[in-house]
């Protein structure tokens, strides 16, 4: 029998039976939403896309529950890879530093271009007019026994000993993320990366795809992600970071 509908199950007489009336209340629906969109193209007083949007804000409970508006880098988590899964202990081979203000100087050493540094994106080459919103998530990654302050003196310490120390700059890029200073946090994650052991440069290409998504790069975030993954296969926060990074500008298909 002729059927508008792929019956799953083509012996189920009840189905088939019940096919027509599905049929009619399929089409009701049509004629509804076709009325519905005649009456509101007819309407004099027909609101723009942005004011239906500002009148959500200020009626819908849901989004006055919020507070504020939600962007669509809401969806993209912050994330950071973890040192353990790499065997460090981020706390071996630096020294105690006193208490300070000082906060982890990425100016030095100079770098030349290079492509391990993924100069030739975009995205590095204007890092100076890069901004973010501060990843305050990420706080939590930071010494149970310092506050955000103590640990930038802390960094900033250790690389006045060690000035090539990827561990170093790997913990002023998570500083400059959590205050929301791309500018700087691109610095720091230059430099880890060209500091880093090739086993361990995983860890700054999610720093750096972070910072570049949240910057609003996202496809050069997407390419450095990518480079991530390739470089170590095996870490579920690379993969995940880039998942986040395609569903943020809707490709949900890769």
């Amino acid at each position: 029998m002729d059927s508008v509908y792929q019956l799953d199950k083509s012996h189920d007489l009840m189905a088939l039976l019940a096919q027509e009336g599905r049929t009619m209340r399929a089409e009701l629906l049509r004629e509804e939403l076709f009325q519905k969109k005649v009456e509101f193209e007819h309407r004099e007083d027909k609101d723009s896309g942005a004011l239906i949007e500002e009148k959500l804000y200020a009626t819908d409970p849901d989004c006055l529950k919020v507070g504020r508006k939600v962007t669509s880098m809401a969806i993209f988590e912050s994330t950071h890879c973890d040192f353990e899964l790499y065997g460090i202990d981020i706390g071996q081979g630096m020294i105690q530093a006193e208490t300070g203000d000082l906060e982890p100087d990425c100016s030095e050493p100079p770098l030349e271009f290079s492509m391990r540094t993924f100069e030739h994106l975009i995205g590095l080459q204007n890092r100076v007019d890069l901004t973010m919103e501060p990843e305050t998530t990420l706080e939590k990654l930071t010494p149970a026994n310092m506050d955000l302050k103590s640990f930038a003196n802390w960094v900033a310490v250790n690389l006045e000993k060690n000035a090539t120390s990827w561990v170093s700059f790997n913990l002023a890029t998570l500083y400059y993320r959590i205050i929301g200073n791309a500018t700087q946090a691109v610095e720091c994650c230059r430099r880890a990366l060209q500091f880093s052991p090739r086993e361990m440069q995983t860890i700054a290409l999610v720093n750096m795809g972070n910072i570049l998504t949240h910057s609003h790069q996202q496809e050069d975030g997407i390419i450095v992600l990518h480079a991530a993954v390739d470089h170590t296969p095996s870490d579920p926060i690379a993969h995940y970071t880039l998942a986040n990074s395609y569903a943020l500008i809707g490709d949900l298909n890769r």
